[in-house]
């Protein structure tokens, strides 16, 4: 057991540190000596040596896929496993993970906990480059800042005790808003790309992605540069389906991610809750449930398009322009997850995490402990509902309130479009007083 503690721990440092290395070589990202980055490091590894092993209801879904996969081929799982409604690059992930597992520990069924090792990786990513940021701010309270960070067990729950995928796609999503705010066009793409492969529920934040790069258009030469890259590696991505004939079983799985569960909600404490029964809610379907002979799915696009569309309008010109601060780009960011998340229908209860790093980042950066520890909470108490990892809860009636939680969620959008008005007042933009660079980092606590 204590070679199978250190051989995961090793993984957990090499892997890491070669994607730093990547990220160093194209000039993305530098992670500079600081003690600060020395306390994260040493966080995360006490988490994997503590790894629990406790398992959640996608723990049999990452068995039977990655099992299949391995013994059968990617293929042959995507013809013959009927639940498998991940795209490609995720399975991919897991089947390195797998293939890991049985080469130096033993059967896959012993070890599935170990996946949720690989998962927190990107939770430490995320806390290195949220760590960056708070570096580079003018807070005089950066110790503060990074001890909530470190304690706010909200943060890595999806990977650590539940062990789900979420913290990738959301890691590669903050990335590329930063390259994006800071003209790195070809790198931000690229990455929002890579996150689409990931999760498709990115293509929520693709708006403000556009919007940041809408410079771009400017040059056509890059934008030619960028589309034969995106072209060559999404080949790459799909090519074993490519080459089978088979790429019909990725759009297939695309095309039904719009109504494969046609539930107004699925653990979602949203705006469905606040104005319907729970039964109904929670085993009614978003096609039979109408108002005004519209139904429940079209009133959620129609909710969510109109609030993307009215912020989006309100903050246009200002975002294309660099007016607002990083931070409260990040907070527009949470504000179109939120939106996605509060009004549409078929909705799972962790379709809110980027909402929560956005605003951790917005958190760091311009500060607001409140919002950052309200959707830390709120976010804790949707997945813990159903986890039960923590018994605690089920102690106190109203922190398993399924409306209260859904109230708390309005509240958290309410109150971060409050903060965005009254701190630039949409209208009246400051600029940020300083722009973040990752080639320095200061060493100022």
């Amino acid at each position: 057991m204590i070679n199978d503690k250190i051989m995961l721990l090793l993984c957990f440092i090499l892997m890491p540190s070669q994607i730093n290395r990547f990220l160093n070589k194209i000039q993305l990202i530098k992670i500079a000596n600081h003690w600060y980055y020395l306390a994260i490091c040493l966080y995360f590894i006490g988490l994997v040596i503590v790894l629990p092993h406790n398992s959640s209801m996608d723990t049999d879904y990452w068995y039977r896929w990655t099992d299949f996969a391995l013994q059968k081929g990617i293929i042959s799982a995507y013809r013959l496993v009927s639940d498998l409604n991940y795209l490609p690059v995720t399975i991919y992930y897991l089947m390195l993970i797998g293939k890991f597992i049985t080469t130096f520990f033993g059967k896959l069924n012993d070890f599935m906990y170990i996946f949720k090792a690989f998962f927190l990786i990107f939770d430490f990513l995320t806390f290195l480059f949220l760590t960056k940021f708070l570096l580079q701010s003018n807070s005089k309270h950066k110790v503060l800042k990074l001890i909530f960070l470190m304690g706010n067990i909200a943060l890595i729950y999806n990977s650590y005790f539940w062990g789900q995928v979420d913290a990738i796609y959301t890691l590669f999503l903050l990335i590329s808003i930063y390259l994006a705010y800071q003209k790195k066009y070809f790198w931000s793409l690229i990455l929002f790309q890579i996150a689409l492969n990931f999760k498709l529920q990115s293509i929520m934040i693709f708006p403000l992605i556009a919007i940041l790069n809408f410079d771009l258009l400017k040059d056509y030469k890059k934008i030619l540069k960028i589309a034969c890259f995106a072209v060559l590696l999404q080949i790459v991505l799909w090519f074993p389906f490519i080459v089978k004939g088979e790429l019909g079983r990725i759009t297939t799985i695309i095309n039904d991610s719009n109504g494969y569960f046609e539930r107004l909600s699925l653990n979602a404490f949203n705006f469905w809750y606040l104005i319907l029964p729970e039964n109904i809610v929670s085993l009614g379907s978003d096609r039979t449930n109408k108002f005004l002979w519209i139904n429940a799915h079209y009133w959620g696009f129609a909710m969510f398009f109109s609030s993307c569309g009215i912020l989006l309008w309100k903050t246009f010109t200002k975002l294309k322009n660099r007016k607002f601060t990083l931070g409260q780009v990040y907070l527009i960011a949470a504000l179109l997850n939120l939106f996605f998340f509060f009004f549409n229908t078929e909705m799972h209860e962790r379709y809110s995490h980027p909402a929560m790093i956005f605003m951790a980042a917005f958190f760091v950066l311009d500060g607001s402990f409140l919002l950052s520890g309200l959707i830390s909470f709120t976010y804790f108490l949707s997945l813990n509902i159903l986890l039960r990892f923590f018994t605690f809860q089920a102690q106190i009636p109203l922190l398993v309130n399924h409306k209260f939680i859904a109230w708390l969620y309005l509240f958290i959008l309410i109150y971060a479009i409050f903060l965005l008005w009254k701190s630039q007042k949409i209208l009246v933009i400051k600029p940020h007083p300083e722009k973040i660079s990752f080639s320095k980092a200061s060493h100022h606590a």
